[in-house]
């Protein structure tokens, strides 16, 4: 009986020990659980906060770009201090702005040139001209004469065979 006696408080310390386990068991799936959660919420922050500044970025970027393209070359240089790839992308588009706006202004200085040395040009080719109709004028003038002159001298010529002939 004795023997029974201790069977059976063995068995109730092993059913004790079981409860004991499977309610500890019980508490670390909750503990796990909840970490689960917390770390999938941190998780989901750290990506939305991420997401929301390279979106930002990108958005300045894609401005910018739509600005150069509708010839507007006063948009501002971006101010971007990261060193990832939309900070490397945003000093692009800033020395793109920089090369275009050089270009524009060299083109400008080009044409006023050439808008200069034009107006000389035609102030020259007037200048031709009127020495062109001069010279035209006075040729028109000694062609004249010289046909005067010519009949002149056919007159006399006649009329000096019309004396020898006497």
């Amino acid at each position: 009986d004795l023997l029974d006696q201790l069977l059976e408080a063995e068995q109730l310390k092993i059913g004790d020990r079981a409860d004991e386990t499977f309610s500890q068991l019980k508490g670390n799936t909750l503990v796990l659980i909840f970490s689960i959660v917390i770390c999938a919420v941190v998780g989901l922050t750290l990506v939305f906060m991420v997401n929301r500044n390279v979106r930002r970025g990108l958005h300045e970027v894609v401005h910018m770009a739509d600005e150069i393209a509708s010839k507007n070359l006063l948009v501002p240089d971006m101010e971007y201090l990261e060193h990832d790839e939309i900070g490397r992308l945003s000093s692009s588009m800033n020395r793109m702005k920089w090369n275009l706006q050089s270009m524009m202004e060299q083109i400008m200085n080009t044409s006023s040139l050439l808008a200069d040395e034009s107006r000389k040009l035609i102030g020259f080719t007037s200048y031709v001209g009127k020495g062109s109709r001069e010279i035209s004028v006075t040729m028109q003038q000694l062609s004249e004469r010289s046909k005067d002159q010519a009949d002149t001298s056919s007159q006399l010529v006649l009329r000096m065979e019309h004396f020898t002939q006497r």
